[in-house]
């Protein structure tokens, strides 16, 4: 019976080292995200302008604008967020005049950039669909 419970504890033990190791958020490595969307990952040497970001809800849904600068190319953040955002359930929706389009569970999510003095200003919109 003892044996019984001591393997019992061990597989919870090693159950949960295993889980906790496995499910770290990427924010304990180092991964910023924008404030008001916990899911929304900053690309590697942005920084969020918290000024500048607005969030409500409405009937329809909620209404997110927030930017970041960083110093990086355009191509960059592209080919981050055309890796990163599908793992979060973002599907690509439309590329016409926005760096990306992108679509999850009724909300659309816009990511346009502009260069200003050697620096990337990244602006994100989600809305409603």
């Amino acid at each position: 019976m003892l044996w019984f419970l001591n393997k019992k504890l061990y597989t919870i033990i090693v159950s949960f080292f295993l889980l906790t190791f496995l499910v770290i958020p990427l924010q304990a490595l180092g991964q910023k995200y924008l404030s008001f969307v916990a899911d929304l990952p900053l690309p590697p040497g942005f920084v969020e302008e918290v000024d500048a970001s607005l969030s409500f809800n409405k009937l329809e849904g909620r209404i997110v604008e927030a930017k970041a600068r960083g110093n990086s190319s355009k191509n960059a953040v592209v080919s981050f967020y055309n890796t990163t955002l599908p793992r979060l359930g973002w599907k690509k929706y439309n590329t016409s005049g926005a760096l990306n389009s992108w679509l999850r569970a009724g909300e659309v999510l816009e990511i346009v950039s502009k260069e200003k003095n050697n620096i990337l200003i990244v602006k994100f919109s989600i809305t409603p669909k």
